[in-house]
């Protein structure tokens, strides 16, 4: 199964800072709009008593400023978190699929078939081959016909057919892979 890290869905858009100038103006029109109010809707004895008048004309609006204010930062702190929390689950998302990326390329087992080996040598035999730079090449009869070439083939020991070689290699890479894959 592929893992395409290009459908992972983007990190989530952070929602916009509250504009300061745009709070300043709502203070200083609710401001006017209640000193405004007051003026025109209060009667005589408010014109009279002070603090009552200023309580009405600046605390309300100066109040309700401050419970939108709250209001609207509880909500800023609410898409944050919100998209905080996509941001957490894409990031899970993701390496999950790594993960399941990874998996199928573990290595459980290994086997090398060269013509450095010989049937029935142990797989170090091979390896101090391999690591001692033992070259493997020589001139020899192909086995489909009897031109000579310079290329390296899997011994064949007493088999001198192909299938019967390719078979015996077969069965020899299973046995080695069986208790690989029965754990």
């Amino acid at each position: 199964m592929p893992v395409r890290l290009d459908k992972v869905p983007p990190l989530a858009p952070r929602p916009a800072r509250p504009r300061i100038w745009l709070w300043l103006g709502l203070l200083l029109s609710g401001s006017l709009l209640g000193l405004g109010g007051t003026l025109l809707f209060g009667d005589e004895t408010l014109h009279q008593k002070p603090g009552e008048f200023w309580g009405l004309a600046l605390g309300i609006p100066i109040l309700s400023w401050c419970v939108l204010g709250f209001g609207r930062m509880l909500f800023h702190m609410g898409e944050h978190a919100a998209a905080d929390g996509w941001d957490e689950a894409r990031e899970e998302v993701l390496i999950r699929k790594i993960r399941q990326g990874r998996r199928s390329q573990q290595v459980l087992g290994v086997c090398w078939y060269t013509a450095l080996s010989a049937p029935g040598e142990p797989p170090a035999a091979q390896l101090d081959a391999l690591l001692s730079a033992t070259i493997a090449l020589k001139s020899q009869p192909s086995r489909s016909d009897l031109t000579t070439f310079s290329h390296s083939r899997l011994s064949a020991g007493t088999d001198a057919d192909l299938k019967r070689t390719l078979l015996r290699i077969l069965a020899q890479v299973l046995s080695d892979l069986a208790p690989t894959l029965a754990r």
